[in-house]
């Protein structure tokens, strides 16, 4: 037999499976961000679980403030935004140049700002992946490990030709103070498997498959067998073929329950993400 590659891309930004990249607007509090000084009537605020982060604006004037919030393109951008990283034991003062930049921008053809007007009192929260981010060639695919320090900048330089709208927008410069984040590598595995069966369950399908072997080692947290799904734009795999099939180790825990996404799920109910996809087919 021989190998067929089928180019299974990770989704990240699933919305139920990495609860990343998304956005609100309202006034919940959360005590948890830790924030900039206040400038021109506005705050930043940044707060990490070394997965995720959460990008906040709040307004703390007592009048309206309009804003940049992000680009819409083929996927969202935030092109105001910056994240830093820091060494440790930094002792971090604008000054400080010291620090990896994270772009949270990418290549794009065609995109559209998104404005906001946020009413005294209310914040607008962005909820971005941070290893997508990493893994871009924008920022060179980078492979964190240990921990850091991050902060958080958002800019934006006032519009001399503007019109409209946009001569009211916002402009200053905000950082926040820094928040420590712990970056683990991560775990991954690929296996040589043959789908035993599967089931449509409405967004996809669930596969059931034999662990034919491990082919990056011997141990691993999944038994003799392994379920998994992919999305509904995914290929469908035919019962009986064998494939190898490239795992990556996330720090979610599942319940038990299905959820849409591209993953497996091994005996702890750990999650795994699903990438490249290799099928053998007879020759």
């Amino acid at each position: 037999m021989k190998k067929n590659k089928l180019n299974f891309l990770v989704i990240l930004v699933s919305a139920v499976l990495m609860l990343c990249n998304h956005y609100t607007i309202g006034n919940a509090d959360n005590p948890s961000f830790s924030w900039s000084e206040p400038y021109n009537g506005l705050k930043l605020g940044v707060w990490t679980d070394n997965e995720c982060v959460w990008m906040a604006i709040e307004n703390v004037s007592d009048a309206p403030i309009i804003v940049y919030s992000h680009v819409m393109t083929y996927e969202t951008h935030y092109d105001w935004f910056e994240l830093r990283l820091y060494a440790k034991d930094a002792v971090i003062n604008q000054l400080d140049g010291r620090y990896i930049k994270i772009q949270l921008t990418d290549d794009r053809d065609k995109s559209a700002p998104v404005i906001d007007t946020l009413l005294s009192g209310e914040r607008l929260v962005h909820k971005i992946d941070l290893y997508d981010m990493f893994s871009r060639e924008v920022n060179g695919f980078f492979d964190p490990e240990g921990e850091f320090q991050m902060v958080l900048a958002y800019e934006n330089s006032p519009c001399v030709d503007c019109k409209g709208v946009y001569k009211k927008i916002w402009s200053g410069s905000l950082e926040t103070l820094p928040v420590k984040v712990l970056f683990q590598k991560s775990e991954e595995l690929q296996f040589h498997l043959k789908i035993s069966n599967g089931a449509p369950v409405g967004w996809g399908i669930h596969y059931n498959a034999l662990i034919i072997k491990e082919v990056n080692g011997e141990s691993h947290p999944f038994g003799s067998e392994i379920s998994f799904s992919l999305l509904s734009d995914k290929a469908e795999l035919l019962i009986g073929s064998e494939l190898i099939l490239n795992l990556k180790r996330t720090n979610k825990v599942g319940d038990g329950s299905l959820i849409p996404c591209n993953c497996a799920f091994d005996s702890e109910d750990g999650i795994w993400e699903i990438g490249e996809i290799d099928v053998f087919v007879d020759q």
